[in-house]
């Protein structure tokens, strides 16, 4: 399993983006991607070996916005 952390930037339309750091789960979606979440775990995100990072609906988030940006922490 992928121990990585990534930080997440959302886009709010304004002069600064929301952050949020992730950090690798033990699941995996159906993609075969690893799944990352927030310490909260209201924000999931499967994350491809080359950083394209795709949204995971939640029951906090059930229409998740697409990040803006991704970047590897370690």
């Amino acid at each position: 399993m992928d121990q990585a952390r990534y930080r997440l930037a959302f886009s709010t339309g304004g002069d600064t983006d929301d952050v949020v750091e992730v950090h690798a789960t033990c699941e995996v979606a159906a993609s075969g991607r690893q799944v990352y979440r927030d310490e909260t775990g209201g924000v999931r995100v499967e994350i491809s070996g080359d950083g394209d990072a795709r949204m995971v609906p939640t029951s906090a988030h059930p229409h998740p916005a697409q990040p803006s940006g991704c970047w590897r922490l370690s």
